[in-house]
């Protein structure tokens, strides 16, 4: 009997050590907790990369459930935050303050929770067509016009790039999105489409027709940036990824992704989730190619353009891994913004 009391004992404080670990200086109330988790359209990566976030911190907390809720596009996850229809979005930075909000009306709203890999857009074409760089645009009926308005900065920011002049130089072909472009491309209704260079439908695409993807030169991708400076969001992307047309190596353009949430979001939720998604790296990684650069070095930055999550805040201090300089950044941001977390 006191052989069995004593194994009781060990399992419970092992079990006790175990949630002391798992929790560090945070104090967890083990109450459940719904997080709505905008994003884009099945099919497209921000969908894969959200659907796979919120399953493996559904799984691993056991009381955060992750619901992803799709939208049409960028547009979609802002209005649904700015609602209240959902707690956490994925977009760029630059996107988010564009759609929520200008200047500090964004940044007193949301919150960064971790920084991701890049995002990258250019046109695809049918393999078929003889169109191999932008220049071959000229004359073509281009899908672009979207409720999404990153594929139209995207799109014209290249044509103009190139010396296209998007009202003159092309037909500008609407889309709901880069998915019914496909297949739209697939269909013969439209020479190129605008679209997220990753994700599922890439394959599908390729399941249905070759398909070739148009990158950029050194002498033009200055030339893509600066037509883009309005918006400021775009940077040089290089394919890690090779695809039909692009190489490894090749450049396109691309927005540094980031999972952000509304400021009145609660603590222990957003704690749990971070913790799940940063130390699941090895396993989202493993999901997909789309995952393989939302390293846990890419979390934390004092350029995330948005204060962190006070549940963020808590667990990156916990894990050891918020520097210095992030704090002070944190601190003067929140002070211009006159809140204090």
């Amino acid at each position: 009997m006191k052989k069995r009391l004593t194994s009781v004992l060990s399992l419970v404080l092992v079990a006790l050590f175990a949630l002391a670990a798992y929790a560090g200086t945070f104090e967890l109330t083990g109450k459940n907790f719904d997080l709505i988790y905008a994003t884009n359209t099945p099919g497209t990566g921000y969908y894969t990369i959200a659907a796979a976030q919120g399953a493996i911190a559904t799984t691993k907390t056991g009381t955060v459930n992750v619901t992803v809720l799709p939208t049409p596009g960028s547009e979609g996850v802002a209005a649904a935050m700015q609602a209240r229809k959902a707690h956490v979005g994925i977009l760029s930075p630059g996107n988010m303050k564009l759609l929520y909000g200008d200047g500090v009306g964004a940044d007193q709203n949301v919150r960064a929770l971790f920084n991701g890999g890049q995002t990258p857009f250019s046109f695809v074409v049918n393999a078929k067509s003889g169109i191999k760089t932008v220049t071959d645009l000229k004359g073509k009926r281009v899908a672009y016009v979207s409720n999404n308005s990153t594929y139209i900065y995207a799109a014209e920011a290249i044509m103009r790039g190139y010396g296209l002049d998007p009202k003159t130089d092309i037909r500008a072909i609407p889309m709901t999105d880069a998915t019914a472009g496909f297949q739209d491309l697939v269909d013969g209704r439209n020479d190129a489409v605008i679209a997220t260079i990753q994700g599922a439908k890439m394959d599908e695409l390729g399941s249905k027709i070759e398909y070739h993807v148009i990158t950029f030169d050194e002498e033009h991708i200055g030339a893509i940036l600066d037509a883009s400076e309005e918006v400021g969001y775009f940077v040089k992307h290089t394919i890690a990824r090779a695809y039909p047309g692009a190489d490894e190596g090749s450049i396109v353009i691309g927005t540094l992704s980031q999972v952000n949430c509304v400021v009145d979001a609660e603590d222990e939720p957003i704690y749990l989730f971070v913790k799940s998604v940063i130390e699941g790296y090895s396993e989202l990684s493993a999901v997909t190619p789309d995952l393989v650069s939302w390293t846990p070095q890419m979390a934390v930055s004092a350029n995330a353009g948005f204060p962190y999550h006070a549940g963020a805040v808590a667990y990156y201090k916990d894990a050891g891994m918020w520097p210095d300089e992030v704090e002070q950044w944190q601190g003067s941001t929140l002070k211009k913004l006159g809140q204090d977390r």
